[in-house]
Formats: C-alpha cells, structure tokens, sequence
C-alpha cells in the first residue's frame, strides 16, 4: 500500500480517537441527559464504523461513518469542530482505500 494511503487511513482513525475521546466530557460539561447519551453514541459508533471500513479496504463503511459523522453533529456546534474534519479525513480515507480492492484482486 502507497504510504499516503496509510497517512490518510491512520490520520482518519486518530480522528475518530479523538471523537471517542472528546464525547465524554461533552456529556458531563452540559449535564447529562439520555437523549444527548445517545447521540454522542450514535456519533462515536459512526466514526467507529467508519474507521472499520478503512482498516479493512471497504470504502463504502468509511462513507458511511463519515456521513453519520456529519449527520450526528449537526446538533452541538462545538461537536462540528471536531466531527466536520473527522468526516472530510474519513471520506479521503474511504477513497484511498477504494482502488486498493481492486489491485488485490489483481494480485491473486
């Protein structure tokens, strides 16, 4: 694999690290309510499903969590300044990982 590929993949699972990271303390800074508790969830499991689809060459899991990603932090705008980029880094990832499918299949 081309070692921009690799950038932008580690790069698109730092950022979901630091979205699991930062989910937290935006639960318990504005007080904790269930329904904040499942977003915050539904947000981290995107960038997790996301992060899964670039680990292992499947583009279409990485722009899935990256438009859940988008779509789970339109609610909290302090949220946006981390998700937003998480999103863009997960989409360059999917797409670094797309032709990958194909050049292994070219191998075997």
């Amino acid at each position: 694999m081309a070692l921009w590929r690799d950038v932008l993949g580690w790069s698109g699972l730092a950022a979901v690290v630091g979205i699991t990271l930062l989910a937290p303390a935006l639960l318990l800074d504005f007080g904790y309510t269930h329904d904040r508790f499942l977003l915050l969830s539904a947000l981290v499991l995107s960038g997790w499903v996301g992060a899964l689809g670039i680990v292992r060459n499947e583009a279409k899991w990485g722009y899935l969590g990256a438009l859940g990603l988008v779509v789970f932090s339109f609610w909290d705008v302090l949220l946006q300044t981390a998700a937003i980029p998480a999103a863009m880094l997960l989409a360059l990832g999917a797409l670094a990982t797309r032709g990958t499918d194909a050049e292994t299949q070219e191998m075997e």
